[in-house]
């Protein structure tokens, strides 16, 4: 993983870096508030990015409870986890991809 600069304003006092893990790690932890929505896989990163020209997308991957709406899960997700990443670093995600790999009992 690399660092992104995410200096919004120029400052006397340097940069300011991002590890893009960080977006990864936002949107991992998102599932988990999700009603129906579970991590593809457990104790590993479930989300990859890519940025590209400073427009960060990312990739998720879950698992959905069976007999849900997978179109409401995902939507749900996509939104909660473009709040989360703005509410903490004031960047808004361009792309947010929720990949549906499986169901969970």
């Amino acid at each position: 993983m690399k660092d992104i600069n995410i200096l919004k304003e120029i400052r006397n006092d340097g940069n300011f870096y991002l590890n893009e893990a960080i977006f990864c790690e936002i949107a991992d932890l998102s599932i988990s508030r999700v009603e129906g929505a579970f991590p593809a896989k457990n104790n590993t990163r479930n989300t990859t990015i890519k940025i590209v020209k400073n427009e960060i997308h990312l990739e998720v991957n879950i698992k959905v409870k069976q007999g849900v709406n997978v179109h409401n899960i995902c939507e749900k997700l996509q939104n909660k986890i473009y709040l989360n990443i703005f509410q903490t670093t004031e960047i808004k995600p361009t792309e947010i991809n929720i990949k549906v790999v499986g169901f969970h009992n």
